[in-house]
């Protein structure tokens, strides 16, 4: 979720958290995850700043 804008008008900017997930699954439903460190993520992560 991006989080308020940093100004009221202007050039303000908007932050959000990105974190690497993995997901397990058993008889094809999720059922946990858990965060990894970036190095072992699957390709690049979306940014966290607009």
């Amino acid at each position: 979720t991006w989080s308020n804008c940093s100004r009221q008008c202007g050039k303000g900017f908007k932050t959000r958290n990105v974190n690497c997930t993995k997901l397990h699954y058993s008889s094809g439903k999720l059922v946990s995850k858990a965060l990894v460190a970036d190095e072992h993520c699957k390709g690049p992560k979306p940014r966290a700043r607009r």
